[in-house]
């Protein structure tokens, strides 16, 4: 992040919130608050849109990329105690809104879930009895109506990233060419699909454990490579297997239709366990490299500061001891 350090001293002062943890205590997810705080101050605040020169990896493995995303599940439902906050701006309340949105969510999909596995047992009733079936209470054409709206708002960053990069030459030079882009489009929708409803399970049962004080330790993210062993992935996705098999059993034998629509979610559940010894292990990512999959224009062409530090062969810059000390956080929530 980009800041005017006195605005960020004077004003971004992080409030202690009432009660106990896991959603009282230190604020965990900062920057949503920074800027509400920042924001009140009088001063502008911008997401600037473009990428570049930016170097933070995401988390090697889906367990690790699964544990940040439940620190940052927990630090944005936070957000509730802050709503009440005086003389923030309306946007900024609004976007405390949808940052605890961005996980409510998950507890709503798994929900869905339930309730339409329900429907199909139920055969030609629905949850509200055979006389409102009968009346049509549930019109298919509402639901094909969510079922693109959800797809549309899922789909089209997807889909416009894609064609910024596809509709300009430079761009698809800096990827590769366009038949690599396409290939690499391709298997993030697909590896996407197969982790979201993993991702979801697992912060909705986080979510249901909050009110019992169940929460996640704020540890330094792991960002070196690492192969996740079967037992490991067993140990953490065989609730999702489970589930995945579970709900395939009831489709099948009540109403098998149902398995072709559900078929990407069915495969997310079940295949959670291969799919995560697969895309950590050493021999993929070997292959990945070899082959430019998944690469990024900076994995192409090293910028000359990365190559300085490949050069130092160290993973940060040296900075002076006064620096380090000044960068110490204050707390470990920090």
């Amino acid at each position: 992040a980009v800041v005017r350090m006195a605005a960020f001293h004077d004003h971004c002062q992080l409030p202690t919130l009432g009660g106990r943890p896991p959603l009282g205590g230190h604020i965990l997810s900062h920057d949503q608050v920074e800027a509400v705080l920042m924001r009140r101050a009088g001063y502008e605040v911008r997401v600037w849109p473009i990428e570049d020169e930016s170097f933070e990896e995401n988390p090697p493995s889906l367990p690790d990329f699964v544990k940040r995303e439940l620190r940052w599940c927990q630090g944005n439902l936070q957000y509730f105690g802050l709503l009440g906050m005086r003389d923030i701006k309306p946007v900024s309340r609004m976007q405390l809104v949808l940052a605890i949105l961005m996980y409510t969510g998950a507890p709503a999909w798994m929900l869905f879930i339930l309730t339409g596995t329900a429907q199909v047992m139920l055969g030609h009733y629905n949850l509200l009895g055979s006389e409102y079936a009968a009346a049509g209470a549930y019109p298919a054409e509402l639901g094909l109506g969510l079922f693109i709206t959800i797809m549309t708002l899922s789909l089209s960053p997807k889909f416009m990233g894609v064609a910024c990069v596809l509709f300009s030459a430079r761009e698809r030079q800096r990827y590769g060419g366009g038949l690599i882009v396409a290939i690499n489009a391709l298997l993030e929708f697909i590896t996407s699909a197969l982790m979201a409803p993993v991702v979801a399970f697992t912060e909705a049962i986080f979510i249901a454990g909050l009110p019992f004080g169940r929460q996640i330790k704020w540890d330094v993210q792991r960002r070196d490579g690492r192969a996740v062993s079967w037992y490991e992935a067993a140990h953490a996705y065989l609730p999702h297997t489970l589930f995945g098999v579970a709900l395939t059993a009831v489709f099948w034998n009540y109403n098998s239709v149902f398995i072709l629509w559900a078929a990407p979610l069915l495969a997310g559940f079940m295949l959670s366990i291969p799919l995560t010894v697969l895309t950590s292990s050493h021999w993929f990512g070997a292959f990945s490299v070899r082959t430019g999959l998944f690469a990024i224009p900076e994995d192409r062409d090293m910028p000359l500061i990365l190559r300085q530090i490949a050069c130092r062969g160290q993973s940060t810059p040296a900075v002076s001891g006064d620096l380090q000390s000044t960068l110490q956080p204050v707390t470990e929530a920090a």
